[in-house]
C-alpha cells in the first residue's frame, strides 16, 4: 500500500510514495491510498513532522470516490460525496458533523504518533490512535473505499507504516517538554493526556509520577506498584464502564478521567476489619500545596487551606 499520485497541490511524495510532505501553506494536503481497503485492513500513518505556527492537524477517513477521478479540494472536510472524515474529536460525513467527542482530539497528536483507520466485517469505520481502537466512528460504510489523509495545519509530513506504535520511541525529555506550570516559583510538569499502547507505557502516567516526585511526598504513604492511570486512552484500553457501585448500601459513582491514582496505605486495623468495603467512593479536588499536609494530618483540609485545582484524590480505603 502507498499513496496515489493524485494528491493535493501542496503535497510532495517521496520514499516510493510512502511519505507525503506539505511543502507550502496549511491546506491542499490531501493524499489517498493507492488501493481500496480490504475488510479488517488497517491503514496507518505516522506523524513525522509538526509545525506549531498553524492550528488544526491531521484529518483521516475513507472515501468511496475513485482516486483516479476525484478532484481534490483544499480540505478533506470539503469532500461532499461518500466521504467519512475524523477531524479533531469529531466525525464528519459529506461535510456534515455526525458525531462529537468521539475520540481524543487529533489536534493534540505529537510527532511519531500513529493514526490508522479500518473497515470491519460489519462495514463499520474504526479509528486507531497509537494502536488503541477508539470504537465505531461511523456505520454502513459503502464499498469499495479508499483511505484519505489530510496533511493539514500543524501536521507537515506523514509516512505510511505497518509497524505498531511504541512509546519507547519517546524519551522522558519529551514528557517534560510537553507542558509546564508555575507552582511556588518553580516549574513542575503538567500532565497532557495522550494515546498509548498500554497503561504500563502511558505518557500520562509517567508525567503524573514526575509530578508526584516533585512534591517530595514520602514513599511510606503509598502502596508500591499499585498505580492506575485514568486517562481516556487507558480507560478505553481496559474496557471499563463509566459507572461503578460500592458501599453499604451500594451506590453508583462515576469515575472521572484525566488523573492517575497512587493508592495510600491504610492501617492494619482497617484492613482486618474490612470496614472500608462498606465505604462509598468520593473524589476531592485540592491544590498541590495541600497534598502533603493532608497526608501528614490524615484528614482533608477545609477549602480555605487548599488551592483550587483539578487534582483528584480517591479517598477510597484511606
Amino acid at each position: 500500500m502507498s499513496f496515489h499520485e493524485n494528491r493535493g497541490k501542496n503535497i510532495l511524495l517521496s520514499n516510493e510514495n510512502l511519505t507525503a510532505c506539505r511543502t507550502a501553506g496549511y491546506n491542499h494536503g490531501i493524499v489517498i491510498s493507492s488501493k481500496a481497503l480490504l475488510c479488517e485492513e488497517v491503514f496507518q500513518v505516522q506523524l513525522d513532522n509538526l509545525h506549531s505556527d498553524w492550528s488544526g492537524s491531521l484529518q483521516i477517513g475513507v472515501t468511496c470516490q475513485n482516486p483516479d477521478q476525484i478532484c481534490l479540494p483544499s480540505s478533506a472536510l470539503l469532500l461532499k460525496e461518500n466521504t467519512w472524515v475524523v477531524s479533531g474529536d469529531s466525525v464528519f460525513y459529506n461535510c456534515v458533523k455526525i458525531k462529537s467527542n468521539y475520540c481524543s482530539s487529533l489536534n493534540n497528536l505529537k510527532s511519531r504518533h500513529k493514526i490508522g483507520i479500518k473497515i470491519d466485517a460489519e462495514r463499520n469505520l474504526h479509528l486507531f490512535i497509537n494502536n488503541i481502537d477508539q470504537g465505531i466512528a461511523a456505520e454502513d460504510i459503502s464499498q469499495p473505499v479508499y483511505a484519505i489523509v489530510d496533511v493539514y495545519g500543524k501536521c507537515k509530513q506523514v509516512t505510511f507504516t505497518t509497524d505498531p506504535y511504541s512509546s519507547d520511541e519517546e524519551s522522558e525529555k519529551d514528557d517534560k517538554e510537553k507542558a509546564n506550570v508555575e507552582y511556588d516559583g518553580e516549574k513542575i510538569i503538567k500532565p497532557a493526556c495522550s494515546s498509548q499502547l498500554s497503561t504500563a507505557n502511558c505518557d500520562h502516567q509517567r508525567i503524573c509520577s514526575i509530578i508526584k516526585t516533585s512534591l517530595g511526598l514520602l514513599d511510606m504513604y503509598f502502596l508500591p506498584d499499585s498505580i492506575v492511570c485514568f486517562c481516556d486512552m487507558c480507560h478505553k484500553s481496559r474496557g471499563e464502564e463509566p459507572y461503578f457501585r460500592k458501599g453499604d448500601p451500594p451506590r453508583d459513582y462515576a469515575q472521572p478521567f484525566g488523573w492517575c491514582r497512587f493508592p495510600l496505605r491504610s492501617s492494619s486495623k482497617a484492613e482486618k476489619s474490612g470496614i472500608t468495603d462498606k465505604w462509598h467512593v468520593a473524589f476531592y479536588g485540592t491544590g498541590f500545596g495541600s497534598v502533603r499536609r493532608i497526608l501528614e494530618h490524615g484528614k482533608l483540609l477545609p477549602p480555605a487551606y487548599s488551592v483550587a485545582s483539578k487534582t483528584n484524590m480517591n479517598t477510597e480505603g484511606n
